[in-house]
């Protein structure tokens, strides 16, 4: 796949003032969004369900999603694909990864959740499969925007901020890594007993190696599609009490094990890293 020529860039000062200023909107317009919806759905007899809550639960995502369209188009003033991406065209074989080694690394923990630790799933007293439909397509939605959004804010708009800025790769991965923790410093997976800072380092490794990716594959498809594939299994396969996201998956668990969701983290993520040296040294060689 051929890379473009470069897109216009913003002053360095700009995509740091912009990412505060779309932290702000989307704090305050997101939250309101959310709130009123909530508002308008409690007398309802649906107001409990929760692919309800999901769908709801995932506006304020819209909501960040247009913020950030917007500032691409008229601040940035560059196309959308240009500014995830240093690709002529969109790495869908790079979303395909990410997806692939997300959804093997999820199933071996859940299959190491239940057998190794003695973890009791959960079904639905009342299930039914067109349910489960119905979350599937919801999720297929709201996952893709979800994890689009952060993708953008967190990765994409701090790999085009330090661009043409002589600073290394692992400090900006730093820097990213800290900021998507405290964006999810009050989600629902901290109140978990004894797991406050393990939960914690799990968001900073999370933002750390993602954005490690983007820089190795040259744009956020390969991140994008292990975001999205973490979010969609949990919602709709298997999720666990204390979730951050609400939804009616096929099981439920007690507890997620930290240790282990580190550890594949970790893992999956260097899998992710290592495939692009691997195809340039089949590169390499070829042309030797």
């Amino acid at each position: 796949m051929k890379y473009k020529f470069s897109s216009p860039l913003l002053p360095f000062s700009h995509y740091i003032i912009s990412f505060f200023t779309i932290q702000i909107l989307w704090a305050v317009g997101g939250n309101y969004i959310t709130q009123q919806l909530l508002y308008i759905t409690q007398t309802s007899l649906y107001a409990a369900n929760p692919i309800l809550l999901y769908g709801i639960q995932h506006a304020n995502f819209f909501f960040l999603l247009i913020v950030l369209i917007i500032f691409i188009r008229i601040v940035s003033r560059t196309s959308f694909l240009s500014f995830i991406s240093d690709y002529q065209k969109f790495n869908y074989k790079g979303l395909l990864l990410g997806m692939s080694v997300w959804l093997i690394a999820m199933i071996v923990n859940s299959i190491f959740t239940i057998i190794f630790f003695d973890e009791i799933l959960i079904t639905h007293y009342i299930d039914d499969i067109n349910i489960h439909l119905l979350m599937f397509f919801v999720a297929l939605i709201c996952s893709p925007v979800q994890a689009l959004g952060e993708e953008i804010l967190f990765r994409a708009l701090f790999y085009r901020a330090f661009n043409h800025v002589k600073v290394h790769k692992y400090l900006v991965a730093l820097i990213s890594a800290i900021l998507f923790t405290l964006a999810h410093s009050l989600n629902a997976e901290l109140k978990m007993e004894n797991s406050f800072f393990l939960v914690l380092t799990y968001y900073f490794l999370s933002g750390f190696f993602f954005m490690l990716i983007v820089y190795h594959h040259k744009g956020i498809e390969v991140a994008l599609g292990a975001h999205i594939m973490n979010n969609f299994y949990i919602a709709t396969i298997m999720n666990y009490r204390h979730s951050s996201i609400i939804s009616h998956p096929f099981f439920i668990i007690n507890e997620t094990n930290i240790y282990l969701d580190i550890i594949l983290l970790i893992l999956s993520s260097l899998i992710l890293l290592i495939i692009p040296a691997i195809k340039s040294n089949d590169h390499i060689e070829a042309i030797e």
